[in-house]
């Protein structure tokens, strides 16, 4: 399998993508396009002169604008990455994250093997403690499996549970979660969490992005907001 993956990265305020793009480009053969998302054209996470050089030197590199938002909401910004993937299977990661090489290699392989599984990694390492956690918002899946639940959710307010909610979503519709390799977390103070959201408070957005979660889990929702976010959000692709 050739060039059959994608790679999505919502990327605000996010100058550590520029890392983790030469990073992706350096261990893997197999990408078709790498995808950032950015919702602040005047303050992009990377510089227009930036976007250009990787658009030269990275075959099948897109840079997204979002217009015309209040606030950063990453659900909307991974659908509408999706929507310009032509790839039958689509990575979404983190825009701080440098994932191993093995992750790629691995989760295409079992990917595969059976269509119907999803590839999360086993634990990202902090860079600035050593410490491990998991990384539910990374996620390897064949496009038409996110299609079937919709994409993500963006009921999600701020910071938290849109990643555990799309796993939850996809569980629910048959799919198996496979943990696989790991990568590492540029480690950043929660004063990054809050920018470009409704609340500067990460507990607080956490309490209530959990209290949506539990109360979709009851009524059993399985729907996305893919094509919604799509037709009603303004996205243009840097093209200079």
């Amino acid at each position: 399998m050739r060039n059959l993956l994608d790679i999505i990265i919502a990327a605000t305020q996010k100058p550590e993508v520029e890392k983790v793009v030469a990073h992706l480009h350096s261990i893997s053969s197999e990408i078709g396009s790498i995808i950032i998302i950015d919702f602040d054209e005047r303050k992009p996470s990377l510089p227009h002169e930036k976007i250009h050089k990787l658009k030269a030197k990275i075959k099948g590199f897109k840079y997204i604008f979002v217009e015309g938002q209040q606030y950063f909401n990453k659900s909307v910004a991974l659908n509408i990455g999706a929507s310009y993937s032509s790839s039958e299977i689509i990575l979404f990661c983190d825009a701080d994250i440098l994932l191993e090489r093995e992750f790629l290699k691995n989760g295409i392989e079992i990917l595969s093997q059976d269509e119907k599984k999803f590839i999360t990694p086993e634990f990202v390492t902090e860079s600035d403690t050593g410490e491990n956690r998991l990384a539910p918002g990374i996620c390897m899946l064949y496009k038409n499996n996110y299609m079937l639940i919709n994409g993500y959710s963006n009921e999600y307010k701020g910071w938290g549970m849109e990643d555990m909610d799309f796993i939850e979503r996809l569980k629910k519709s048959g799919m198996k979660r496979v943990l696989s390799s790991s990568g590492i977390h540029m480690s950043h103070p929660d004063e990054a969490r809050t920018q470009n959201y409704h609340s500067n408070s990460v507990d607080e957005m956490r309490r209530q992005n959990r209290a949506l979660f539990q109360k979709k889990i009851e009524e059993n929702n399985l729907n996305g907001t893919m094509d919604i976010d799509i037709i009603n959000t303004n996205h243009k692709e840097y093209i200079n």
